[in-house]
């Protein structure tokens, strides 16, 4: 009883001082605006970083390991494809810190994921054979050739008939996620839940500015509205709006919502959003490093 009564006391306490570490770093960045002062935000972001480090190194789960070194893998060579280019790039240049996802809503396990246009055609078959009556099956195989989107679909990864899915096993859900990554000599940031919710209000979201690739940090300096706030923040930290300006971006690379690996951790799905468009993107593990082997296209909004 006074073992369960202590356990129950520490976590209130840790709950607590998270909370009233929160509640100071909110305060820390309104008092940094107020004064306008690049020191006490620059303060704020490093307190960001202190409190939540790279936890990989605490990992012992064989497939959330291969789901860190994944991401690594996937994050180096879209963050290497978006620096070719220069517009891109220029938004880089400048800033101490960059921030990553600190979660990721899904990781789960298939028992094979089918790459070789042999293995998509078996796939198929084999699905339209079990659930579909044979004098459907011709038909169906060839609607299914046609689609320019001809390859498989994941649990929870785009539109698709259901038993044309490949089932999974769901292996962690918002998962607590801060993979190893660097980006030259800045600091890395991992953009929980907590700090997303905190950047969102401070720097105010759904503003009314038309969306203008370029162009809404810098109306923000000529205007008394929420941009501002982003423009304040992005001396310190790449900031981008996007959706009509309603919301804002905060972090580097694309934003990764669900990893799928094979049962042999050799192959896996990522599925992640980059600007307007819905992805999948099929790695494989060569001589012990992950490689891209094609993208695609799930939707655009």
């Amino acid at each position: 009883m006074k073992k369960a009564l202590l356990a129950i006391l520490i976590t209130l306490t840790a709950c607590t001082f998270l909370h009233a570490q929160g509640e100071g770093q909110k305060a820390l960045l309104n008092r940094a605006y107020k004064y306008y002062s690049d020191s006490l935000l620059c303060q704020f972001f490093e307190n960001w970083a202190e409190e939540l480090p790279s936890n990989e190194a605490t990992v012992t789960n064989d497939t959330i390991k291969a789901a860190y070194e994944v991401f690594e893998a996937f994050f180096y060579a879209m963050l290497a494809e978006e620096l070719a280019d220069s517009n891109a790039a220029s938004r880089y240049q400048d800033q101490p810190f960059f921030a990553v996802q600190g979660t990721l809503t899904t990781l789960r396990v298939a028992q094979t994921i089918p790459y070789t246009p042999q293995e998509i055609d078996s796939f198929f078959v084999e699905q339209v054979h079990q659930n579909k009556p044979k004098d459907q099956w011709e038909q169906e195989l060839a609607k299914l050739h046609d689609d320019e989107w001809y390859f498989p679909r994941y649990d929870g990864i785009g539109a698709h008939p259901r038993y044309l899915i490949v089932p999974t096993t769901l292996v962690d859900s918002t998962l607590d996620f801060r993979p190893f990554v660097c980006f030259g000599d800045k600091q890395v940031l991992y953009l929980t839940k907590g700090y997303r919710d905190m950047l969102g209000e401070f720097v105010g979201e759904r503003t009314t500015i038309d969306y203008r690739e370029e162009a809404i940090l810098e109306y923000s300096r000529k205007s008394n509205t929420p941009t501002k706030r982003a423009y304040f923040l992005s001396a310190m930290l790449p900031v981008e709006g996007y959706y009509s300006g309603r919301y804002w971006r905060f972090t580097t690379g694309p934003s990764i919502n669900y990893i799928v690996l094979d049962s042999n951790l050799q192959r896996a799905v990522v599925s992640y959003a980059l600007k307007h468009a819905f992805l999948q993107t099929i790695m494989e593990k060569h001589d012990g490093e992950w490689v891209i082997l094609t993208h695609q296209c799930l939707g655009i909004e």
